[in-house]
Parts: structure tokens; C-alpha cells; sequence
């Protein structure tokens, strides 16, 4: 008699208001004249983090070395429940994991420097355990 393989069950992330947690990553003015198609990223960014603000959704936002870099675009550090100041790429470094809420275990991040920043902030929200959506334009 043929045995049938087991069945796999299926499980699907659903993210929830009530979990997430918005971050963007260095929207800094002196950064966004350099980054491919900046003025986009950063209206794109600021959108998202209003629809973060009108669903209650808390926006944690970064800035690597502001000292250098300057600070986030106006319009973006008007919408910061928190401003995370950083020195390495990796945010989870600079004091992310005590800026995020306990209670929020969903993480949805966009911003710059993508292949880096970005990258490996990603990556260590999800060594953290959290859940990680990346918005992508």
C-alpha cells in the first residue's frame, strides 16, 4: 500500500496595526540628494508614515552620524514618535530593539541605503524574532 506524503500546513504572515511597528531608515537630507530617485523614496516614505500615524501605528525613525549626514527631511521628522540616532549600519546596534514597543512584534521598514542600512537592520529584527515586512516601490 502507497503511502501518501504527509501534508505541509500552509501558514500565511498577516501583519496587524495593533502589532506593527513603522521604521524608516535615514531619510536624511544630506543623504537623499545622492539616493536613485530620492525625491520619490522620501514622498513615498512620507505617505506610508502617515497612514502609520492615522492607523496608530507607532513610526521609529532613524538617522546614521546626523553630525555628518544631517538630520531627517522636515517632513519626515515631523511624523517620529522616535528618532533612533545611529553610528553603525545595522539600526539594532544604535538602540532599535529598546525603541520598539514590547508589545509590537511586527516590524514594517523601508527607507535608503537599502543593500546596507537597510539590509542589515532587516536581518536583525528577524535574529530578534520579530516579524519583517520590507516595502519595496
Amino acid at each position: 500500500k502507497k503511502q501518501e506524503p504527509a501534508r505541509r500546513e500552509e501558514t500565511f504572515m498577516l501583519m496587524s496595526a495593533e502589532q506593527s511597528t513603522l521604521v524608516l531608515i535615514d531619510l536624511q537630507k544630506k543623504l537623499m540628494p545622492v539616493i536613485n530617485h530620492g525625491e520619490s523614496v522620501l514622498s513615498e516614505s512620507v505617505k506610508l508614515a502617515q497612514i502609520a500615524r492615522l492607523m496608530e501605528v507607532p513610526v521609529i525613525v532613524t538617522e546614521q552620524i546626523p553630525e555628518k549626514l544631517g538630520h531627517n527631511a522636515d517632513e519626515v521628522a515631523a511624523l517620529a514618535d522616535q528618532t533612533v540616532t545611529k553610528i553603525h549600519f545595522d539600526a539594532c546596534g544604535g538602540g532599535l530593539l529598546k525603541a520598539i514597543p514590547n508589545d509590537r512584534k511586527q516590524i514594517i521598514i523601508g527607507g535608503c541605503e537599502a543593500h546596507v542600512c537597510l539590509l542589515q537592520t532587516a536581518l536583525s529584527l528577524l535574529a530578534a524574532g520579530f516579524g519583517v515586512w520590507v516595502v519595496e516601490n
